[in-house]
Parts: structure tokens; sequence; C-alpha cells
């Protein structure tokens, strides 16, 4: 399998990536006051894949929520939450096999779509009036 991991990563090339659906909503503002903590979630699916000869196109929802807890109640509150589908197009040589996809769907293709996500998560909190949350870079990723 690592051998034929390795002869897919040297192939392939991203060729295109956009986001296919976005929404977000905005709950309610942050007050410090009565919630002093906040939480921040980031979550995806697992990607969908199809290939048609050297084209590889994967689907992958995120999810990122921000909710805030007060010190006496341990209810969460809902501060923000963004829901978008990128899509990834790649050219490869390689054929993608659902064994490959497991392992590049959680270790190449959140790297691929984390600047996309960074921008847009960014760019929705200020259209939503919160203040702006930047994500750290991602520089590698375990799955």
């Amino acid at each position: 399998m690592e051998t034929k991991y390795k002869a897919l990563i040297s192939s392939i090339e991203i060729e295109n990536i956009f986001i296919e659906e976005v929404s977000f909503k905005r709950h309610s503002f942050p007050d410090p006051q009565k919630y002093p903590e906040l939480s921040v979630n980031i979550a995806s699916s697992k990607g969908k894949y199809s290939q048609s000869k050297s084209k590889l196109t994967i689907n992958k929802n995120v999810v990122f929520k921000i909710d805030s807890k007060g010190l006496k109640n341990t209810k969460k509150t809902k501060i923000f939450e963004l829901n978008a589908v990128f899509t990834v197009v790649y050219n490869t040589k390689e054929k993608m096999t659902d064994e490959l996809f497991l392992i590049f769907d959680k270790k190449n293709v959140p790297i691929n779509i984390h600047p996309y996500l960074r921008e847009i998560i960014y760019n929705a909190m200020s259209r939503a009036g919160l203040p702006p949350v930047v994500i750290p870079v991602l520089k590698s990723f375990q799955g």
C-alpha cells in the first residue's frame, strides 16, 4: 500500500480548488461577562471522490462552530456556525482506490483545503459582524 500511495503522491497535482457551497449563521454575539469561555471546533466528514481519466475530483464537507460557556452555567450558547463543501480537482496518472482514498482524504485533502477554509471563516465572521477568528496555518496533518 505504501508504494501505491507514494506513486499517487508523486504523480498528483492540484488543478483547481473551489467552494461549491457555503452557509453560515450568527446565532448570537459573545458576551464575555456572562460567557467568558469560547470553544472552537472544526470537523469534516469523509470526502467523496470520482475519477475519470486523469481527473480526480474530491468533495469534502467542513463544519466550523464557535460556542460560549458561562462560569456558573455549563450550558453552551451557540455563537457562530459555518458549513462549507469544498471541491478539489487533481490531475493524476494513478488510479484512486477506496483503500488509497482513506489515507489521502485524511492526510492530503485537509492540507489542500485549509488555506481556503481559513479565508472563508475569516470573511464570513467579519460579514456576520463578529470579531474574525484567524485559524492557524496547518503545517502537517496526522489524521
